[in-house]
């Protein structure tokens, strides 16, 4: 199996973690907010709107609001970050391996640094490159005998 069920379950889980993160950090912005409304409204001159009232709690709370939202974007920035440094980089370093292959030089060598994910794809390409490179030095074996 190229791509290890591991390695999906793992990055399930870091995006499940976020998401249940992410959805306490926003319950519990969303019950601090109503909170504040709340306890704004009561205070509010009468007849004013709950538009009004609304804005107004925003931008009192803006800063509770800005630390959430950016807390939230900063756990998915690091989710990326992990994506990148474990898939991103180690597929970009089998593709140029298949590149090569293409060119005919069956000489090159794919290594990942560890930890890195998709190391099963790696060690096939790596048996690939070899048995191009011995059917080749058979095939040129055979040429010179006939």
């Amino acid at each position: 199996m190229l791509i290890n069920p591991k390695m999906q379950l793992k990055y399930a889980m870091y995006y499940a973690g976020i998401a249940v993160v992410s959805l306490l950090m926003l319950n519990a912005l969303v019950g601090y907010f109503l909170v504040e409304l709340v306890n704004y409204s009561g205070v509010a001159e009468p007849g004013t709107g709950i538009g009004e009232i609304f804005v107004r709690t925003l931008v009192h709370n803006r800063e509770v609001v800005a630390a959430a939202v950016g807390t939230i974007a900063m756990l998915y920035l690091i989710f990326a970050v992990i994506l990148m440094k474990n898939v991103v980089g180690p597929v970009r370093a089998l593709t140029r391996h298949i590149e090569e292959l293409k060119k005919g030089n069956y000489d090159v060598k794919t290594t990942l640094r560890k930890g890195d994910e998709l190391t099963a794809l790696r060690d096939a390409l790596n048996e690939l490159s070899d048995a191009l490179k011995a059917r080749e030095a058979g095939d040129s074996q055979t040429k010179k005998v006939v």
